[in-house]
């Protein structure tokens, strides 16, 4: 797990009180896979088009373990999960989650799984108190339509090869998660109904981090996933889709400036309460559903503390009005129906 400062992308609407979830899509890498064109010792360049994924060595300790596994076969013998944690700041709701996998010696031109298995947990899954919040293992989330080839191949250190391309299998799941720290535990059948691998977070110089924590679930326990050379805990690179929320609180009026008309047609005013704000407003943002901003406009007083603002050029639909004050500081933020 890496801290959320690294990646988190969070930047959205969500107009909530308008019955309306509306938000950009977002997501949350929880670690690299791939090394680069060249081999640690430069003497190997990947394929073009595609990068290596090579196993660290840094001051004489070597990570061995090209992947780990999490499948399950049809005969029941194999059930291997893997599992690690991420942290969120912000509320969001998660709509699926990319894992990197590879089959040795697999040529062909699709990934090599049929199906894909996720659930969340609302804490560590080998400890008794935490409990499944999304998905199960049962349901097959498999999306082949979202899924690829992840442009790489996993080697070991200055051991070049091209057996192993990683692809990026992507399962569709649902989930409103408040902040907090979560775990995603998944696992894969093979088509072919033998082997699949997942490498873990491989970062050029480095062989291991402190908050690398990853675990396996070998069909009776779960134990800490480590590397087979170095004996170091790794961590697995996924990636949370989402769209992330505003608090519904955002949107709520305020006695510092209102909004009206609204819904507008033309045009819309911004009434100041001086006697609750000591801001002048200097200007407005203005962002579509899916978060893009469509205007920034300077704002001029017109009469008895009411600033105009002109919307004409924007098509119907439901904005979020941003006003900022002179200096540049974020006064309040208001839901807008154009008409």
């Amino acid at each position: 797990m890496k801290k959320t400062t690294q990646k988190n992308v969070l930047a959205a609407l969500s107009l909530a009180l308008l019955g309306v979830t509306a938000s950009a899509q977002n997501f949350y890498n929880n670690g690299a896979v791939s090394t680069g064109t060249t081999t640690s010792n430069g003497t190997s360049t990947s394929p073009a088009g595609y990068t290596w994924s090579e196993l660290q060595s840094v001051g004489g300790v070597t990570n061995t373990t090209l992947g780990s596994g999490g499948i399950f076969n049809t005969a029941g013998t194999s059930n291997f999960r893997l599992a690690d944690n991420f942290t969120i700041t912000s509320a969001l709701n998660v709509t699926s989650v990319d894992f990197f996998c590879y089959q040795t010696s697999y040529t062909g031109t699709t990934p090599p799984i049929d199906q894909l298995r996720v659930q969340i947990w609302n804490g560590d899954p080998s400890v008794g108190t935490s409990s499944i919040v999304a998905g199960d293992l049962i349901t097959n989330v498999y999306s082949a339509a979202n899924s690829g080839d992840a442009l790489m191949y996993r080697i070991g250190n200055n051991n070049a090869g091209t057996t192993r391309k990683v692809w990026r299998v992507s399962g569709n799941i649902t989930a409103n998660l408040a902040p907090g720290t979560y775990w995603v535990d998944y696992q894969v059948h093979a088509t072919n109904d033998s082997s699949i691998f997942f490498p873990a977070v491989t970062i050029p110089g480095t062989v291991n981090l402190p908050a690398w924590n990853a675990k396996q679930h070998s069909g009776t326990a779960w134990a800490a996933l480590a590397d087979g050379g170095s004996g170091l805990s790794v961590d697995m690179p996924f990636i949370i889709n989402y769209q992330a929320f505003l608090g519904t609180e955002s949107f709520i009026s305020n006695n510092k400036v209102s909004l009206y008309p609204n819904p507008a047609l033309e045009s819309f005013n911004l009434r100041v309460n001086y006697n609750a704000t000591q801001a002048v407003p200097g200007r407005v943002e203005i962002y579509d559903l899916k978060g893009a901003k469509v205007m920034d406009q300077k704002l001029v007083v017109a009469d008895a503390d009411n600033y105009p603002v002109n919307i004409s050029g924007l098509n119907k639909g439901v904005y979020l009005v941003k006003t900022f004050d002179v200096d540049n500081n974020e006064i309040v933020k208001t839901k807008l129906i154009k008409e």
